[in-house]
């Protein structure tokens, strides 16, 4: 999906390419900024 529909979204957009591990990043964040606990954030990222 990422390759099919993310990146030329983001190249009509004019918008930098996004990455996996750049979503990943991104949620990370979210969870940390809805004050999310560390456990469930760790069961989602699967450590």
């Amino acid at each position: 999906m990422l390759r099919r529909v993310l990146q030329p979204t983001c190249k009509k957009l004019r918008l930098p390419p996004v990455s996996w591990h750049s979503l990943r990043h991104t949620h990370a964040t979210l969870l940390s900024e809805a004050a999310e606990s560390l456990k469930t954030a760790q069961a989602i990222f699967g450590h």
